[in-house]
């Protein structure tokens, strides 16, 4: 039986301070009712009148500029400053925001509360220990934990700070430290330092970076070596962050060093440090090696290779010969060795070819490989020898994630190689590679298995005949009639592979009769480099006309009604689907997009490198004409759009939302709704309940009142 939630409208005119009470109430509800269905043989509640509510006719005023010799027309730039006006139309905003979500009802058992879920990411291993990171599923917190194998006993250590993901870990030899990395929501990482024993974050705070870097302990009880966007240090934290020491300088070794940024790996058999300098634009690695003699003394770095014209993934080593994980002519990857007494790149040699499987990454254990490979969406692992032959498939969970850790050899000798799983299903678990058996162990704190869920992968053709892999995953006792909710995803663009995750909101989706698909569009890496550059620049239509045509396949083939899909993204991802509500707003119901950007001028303005390169843009007058006419906000005009529901869950409210937000109400000619939903707005409805937990909810009503709206609607049709 399903369980629907019941509500009730304010007026419009309802005081700021009634709305607020009302809301809170609601939320407190919502939080409280995080699952809404139920195995009962109960009779099915009558269902929850749909909410509607009237947008407001926003404030314009012209305004234009030119930007490389092009004049463009904004009329919403005056949301760009903080005056009394724009503080009006905020209290309009929330205000609309609080009659939409009064609607969520008060009939349900407000003593439910909902049962948090953990992911169990980035394990690290000590004999019989375990650490990792207990992320969970409903609200912004990480915890440090530990599992012990022997006593099956887990101890949360402690609480990382709010905000942060995590996004990588590293075990010091002897088991005393635990170093975390984060990313902030300004996109810079940091490592931060764990004292397993004292139970409490070191008080030196490593240097932020803007990329992902490695933490390299030495051996002994707390050396360490890190780094900063352009160089290396050494670090005893027993001497503190005064005795720091530089081992590597970029801007010794080139004159554009800031346009470059480094990461250092120190090999297994500790002879070796090997830095890598990527370019923030160009795809060329540079290479250099820094030996370390038997009394650990640190050696002047050794050029290995220059000029690559490809990124060179350092994965291992056997004594002086470095093996690399590259698309170097290879855009489904292959692995290549790099000898350092002949480092000539005639003397590059190919260890294990490319395939028509895409390597997503490779594992150096015991001279033999781990070789990690996806095939048309599915996960493949293989154990085969150095020089790629006699490959053995370990079977992994079918339509799941799949993140090999690094392995590690421990105090004992023993070699720790993990990895974890998360799917649709069930929330990320940590498992045991064992290479001897070719096996994955059973995980640590397994979930309950479920077994009724079908998952497939089909291909579609877009518009130019390409074929497409479209992976869906619903309840095995659904019927193909057209009558399913159907949540459409996809991936963020920038050769970002979009595979299946954990997350409440999927799980309540799915447990509704919903299907989940996810279009595995050009742009994405699902095939590799090749994939990725076919929508490089003005072929970026493609990518649009492969999400218009995922919906037509969908409809087509009876999984859904148009009017039944919706459609999930964040980032791009948000931005592509918006691209294609614009293009054929008929296909969709409702959209949720969340941190999303629809100025693409803002990022031709910043001249963002990430973007420059994906867009193939030049600061000119050709390239921001042809951006302008590519840009969904410049793109809006008066359609009978989907309901849209923007999320920004930035710690400052991002203004370019505002500008979204009022032009696209202002074209509306549906009676659907267009919301925004950000901390500010979240911070006025509800004070005390964490910002993601209320954002889980919001999504789960919107959707599921638009959906209703769309059943209403057919049903009076006559």
């Amino acid at each position: 039986m399903r369980f629907y939630l019941q509500g009730y409208r304010t007026d419009h005119s309802t005081s700021k301070q009634v709305v607020k009470r009302l809301i809170v109430n609601s939320l407190m509800v919502m939080v409280l009712t995080l699952s809404l269905s139920s195995c009962s043989d109960d009779p099915e509640p009558e269902q929850a009148p749909v909410t509607k509510v009237s947008l407001p006719q926003n404030p314009s005023q012209d305004y234009d500029y030119q930007l490389n010799g092009v004049q463009i027309q904004d009329h919403y730039m005056w949301l760009n400053q903080k005056t009394p006006q724009r503080t009006e139309w905020m209290e309009q905003q929330t205000g609309l925001v609080s009659e939409y979500f009064s609607a969520i009802g008060s009939d349900l058992n407000e003593d439910q509360t909902p049962q948090e879920i953990f992911n169990h990411l980035y394990p690290q291993q000590y004999v019989n220990k375990f650490f990792y990171i207990k992320e969970s599923t409903l609200k912004s917190s990480n915890v440090i934990a530990i599992y012990d194998s022997i006593k099956e006993v887990e101890t949360e250590l402690g609480k990382l700070p709010d905000n942060q993901r995590v996004v990588g870990t590293s075990l010091s030899p002897e088991g005393r430290f635990f170093a975390v990395q984060t990313q902030n929501r300004q996109e810079f990482y940091r490592w931060y330092i764990f004292d397993l024993a004292q139970r409490n974050f070191h008080s030196y705070r490593l240097p932020a970076t803007h990329l992902q870097t490695e933490f390299n302990w030495l051996d002994g009880f707390n050396r360490f070596i890190y780094q900063t966007d352009q160089q290396v240090h050494y670090l005893n934290l027993g001497q503190g962050p005064d005795f720091s020491l530089p081992l590597f300088d970029l801007n010794d070794h080139m004159d554009d060093a800031e346009q470059w940024q480094i990461n250092a790996k120190l090999t297994d058999d500790n002879r070796y440090l090997l830095v890598t300098a990527k370019h923030l634009i160009n795809t060329s690695d540079q290479l250099w090696v820094l030996p370390i003699t038997e009394s650990g003394e640190i050696q002047s770095a050794i050029s290995l290779a220059k000029n690559t014209r490809a990124s060179l993934n350092f994965v291992g080593n056997i004594n002086e010969t470095f093996y690399f994980h590259t698309n170097l002519v290879a855009p489904r990857w292959r692995i290549i060795s790099i000898n350092l007494n002949q480092p000539s790149r005639r003397d590059w040699k190919e260890v294990v070819s490319q395939q028509n499987e895409l390597l997503i990454s490779a594992q150096l254990i015991d001279n033999r490989w781990l070789l990690h490979y996806l095939n048309n969406t599915q996960q493949k692992v293989y154990d085969s020898q150095l020089n790629g032959s006699a490959k053995e498939e370990i079977k992994v969970t079918p339509n799941s994630n799949l993140i090999i850790q690094r392995p590690k050899t421990m105090v004992n000798r023993r070699l720790s190689s993990l990895a974890t799983i998360s799917s649709f299903q069930h929330p990320a678990r940590i498992f045991a590679i064992d290479t001897q058996t070719r096996k994955l162990s059973n995980s640590l704190l397994p979930l309950e298995e479920t077994s009724d869920l079908v998952s497939e992968t089909v291909f579609y053709r877009s518009s130019d005949g390409s074929r497409i892999p479209l992976t869906l995953t619903y309840h095995e006792e659904i019927s193909k009639d057209g009558e399913n909710p159907t949540l459409l995803i996809t991936n963020q663009g920038f050769g970002h592979i979009q595979l299946p995750y954990y997350s409440p909101f999927f799980t309540d989706w799915l447990s509704k009769g919903g299907v989940i698909a996810i279009a595995h569009i050009r742009g994405g890496g699902i095939y590799g480099e090749s994939w990725r550059q076919s929508v490089g620049g003005q072929k970026h239509a493609r990518a649009v006309e492969d999400i218009v045509s995922a919906v037509d396949w969908l409809a087509n083939n009876n999984f859904s009604k148009r009017q039944y899909i919706a459609a999930y993204g964040e980032r791009f991802a948000g931005s592509l689907l918006m691209e294609a509500a614009i293009h054929a707003p008929q296909n969709f119901r409702a959209l949720v997009l969340k941190n999303i950007e629809a100025n693409y001028l803002n990022k031709l303005e910043e001249k963002d490198p990430y973007w420059m390169k994906e867009f193939m843009l030049n600061s000119d007058q050709a390239s921001t004409e042809w951006f302008l006419a590519v840009s969904p906000y410049h793109r809006l005009t008066n359609k009978n759009y989907p309901a849209a529901l923007i999320i920004d869950d930035g710690n400052e409210a991002a203004v370019s939302n505002y500008k979204t937000l009022a032009k696209w109400q202002n074209l509306q000619l549906s009676p659907r709704p267009i919301l925004l939903l950000n901390r500010d707005i979240a911070s006025e409805l509800n004070d005390e309940q964490d910002f993601e937990l209320i954002i889980l909810e919001a999504i789960k009503h919107f959707l599921s009142n638009e959906l209703r709206a769309s059943k209403s609607e057919q049903q009076a049709q006559p």
